[in-house]
Parts: structure tokens; sequence; C-alpha cells
């Protein structure tokens, strides 16, 4: 199997330790007073945090992702989802394949999961294991809307300190999107993407048969 490019540490590991050597270099420099004869010390303490959050800044392909990764991971995840535009294919695993590749493209410091699973549940792709992603082929009936809120009711239980981002393909009522945006605010970081899908199937025998995949 072909090996897969990706950068060896994560924004969370990196910048973590940056943002420490920084905190360390502000409380040198305003608040500490070396020892007589080390004074020394103090610069190089300095000196030393702003270099290693520079080497963390230099560790990555795309620096401010990364760190908007690192300070949200949701909502950067989110964003570049927003900045995804997939040809129009027919079967909801298609969009999920292209949205694998461009992800997998746009976040090069994290593993793309397809169908990752853990306790009872499972969701379409997950973002290293910081962000789960769910897609929805047409939103245009009711009991589809219960079933999507039972989903994330469900994911809120297994993975609440996950954020959760549920992409709709295609066609959505208006009044049932509505009602999907007013009841997910009661969650902790849920968000919701629409993407246009003109050619998708709705949920099918023939899609599920074709795609080996159930509801």
């Amino acid at each position: 199997m072909a090996s897969v490019n990706i950068e060896l540490s994560s924004p969370k590991k990196l910048f973590g330790r940056g943002v420490i050597g920084l905190l360390i270099s502000a409380w040198a420099l305003l608040f500490w007073t070396p020892p007589v004869g080390s004074e020394w010390l103090k610069p190089a303490i300095v000196i030393g945090g702003i270099v290693l959050f520079i080497s963390a800044w230099k560790a990555f392909s795309d620096p401010k992702t990364a760190w908007n990764y690192f300070v949200n991971a949701g909502s950067c995840v989110h964003d570049v989802i927003q900045q995804w535009t997939p040809k129009q294919y027919r079967l909801e695993l298609e969009y999920e394949k292209d949205l694998h590749a461009f992800l997998k493209q746009r976040l090069p410091f994290a593993k793309i999961t397809r169908q990752y699973g853990s306790g009872r549940i499972k969701c379409d792709l997950a973002v290293a294991t910081d962000v789960m992603i769910e897609l929805k082929v047409k939103l245009t009936s009711t009991n589809k809307l219960q079933r999507l809120l039972g989903q994330i009711e469900l994911f809120q239980k297994e993975w609440e300190d996950k954020p959760l981002i549920v992409a709709l393909l295609g066609a959505a009522d208006q009044d049932l999107l509505h009602e999907l945006h007013n009841s997910v605010k009661r969650y902790r970081r849920v968000y919701v993407v629409m993407k246009d899908a003109k050619e998708v199937l709705e949920e099918s025998e023939e899609a599920k048969s074709v795609s080996g995949r159930g509801d």
C-alpha cells in the first residue's frame, strides 16, 4: 500500500509547546529577575521561547490553517469545508470520497479517516480524532430530519467533547432547515454546511446497494 504523506506533528503538539514557550518568555521578560552573575539567562529564555514558537509555525506548509486548527479545530474544519466545491455526483459515497481527498490536501497535518467508528457509533469522516463529519442527502422530509437529530443526539452522548459537522448535500426544505438550525443550537460545537448537489440521488435501496452502506 502506498504511504500517505502526513505531516508528522499535529498543531496541538507543536503549537502547544510554542505557546508555552512564548508564555515563559513573557514571564521571564516581565517578572523574572535572574541571580546575580546569571543575567544572560533572561535573554536566553526569552529568545528560546520565541524560537520555539517560530519553529512550530515554520513546521507546517500552511501555518495559518494549522494555527486556526490549534485554536478551534471544529471552526477550522468547518471553514475548510465551506471552501469545498465538489463535482456533481450521483451518490453520497462519491461526495464522501471527494471530501476525503479535499481534506487530505487542505489539512496535511491530520489523518483523515473514512467511516470512522468508536463505541456505538460511526461517522462518514473524521479529522484525526478531533472533528467528526457526517454527510446527509436531501433534507426533504420530517422523517429525515428526525433521524438526523437522533444521530446528533447520539453523537453528543458518545463524543461530547468533539465537534460535529453535518454536510447537507442537495435540496433542503427551508422549514426543515430552519428547524435543524434551531435544534442544533442546544448542542455544543455542531456545525451545519450546505453543498450544492443537484444530481445526487435520494437515499434509496439503489444508492445503498451501490455504495455498500446502510442508513
